[in-house]
């Protein structure tokens, strides 16, 4: 078996995947699933995790190292689940569900809003928020409450 957490033929990583979203706060941001699985198993560079039928089985890269050289195509093509999931909060043929010529027409019109100098012009707005988003943590840090 490829490196990774403990594996069962019959529920793959499923189990480890469960416990380990116990172990995290609701309503957690997933990457943070994969992080925790590195650590707990003392994970390196790269693992398999078989989350078949929840999800897609993968291969987790954790060293920037390894990132550019795997053999797959560039730009990745986005996969069809990711527009199920997205659905929901974007609607339907959002930018971040779709691939190739309606991709590109989306991105052709929203690029100006990205442009070095909108992002530029936009920076100390950024940082201000920044900053009210800090104090919120700080205050919520101090209570303990989880928003």
């Amino acid at each position: 078996m490829a490196p990774g957490p403990p594996h069962s033929r019959l529920f793959g990583h499923i189990k480890v995947f469960g416990q380990v979203a116990a172990s995290i706060p609701p309503n957690t941001h997933p990457q943070l699933l994969y992080t925790e699985i590195v650590h707990l198993y003392n994970l390196e560079e790269i693992f398999y995790l078989d989350l078949w039928p929840i999800g897609p089985d993968m291969v987790v890269i954790t060293d920037p190292r390894l990132m550019g050289n795997s053999s797959l195509p560039k730009p990745l093509p986005i996969r069809p689940l990711t527009a199920v999931f997205m659905k929901p909060m974007l609607g339907e043929g959002t930018m971040a569900a779709t691939n190739g010529a309606l991709w590109r027409k989306i991105a052709t019109a929203v690029s100006p809003a990205f442009s070095m100098g909108r992002v530029l012009g936009m920076t100390s707005i950024m940082v201000d928020e920044c900053l009210l988003f800090q104090e919120k943590l700080d205050e919520l840090a101090v209570t303990g409450d989880v928003f």
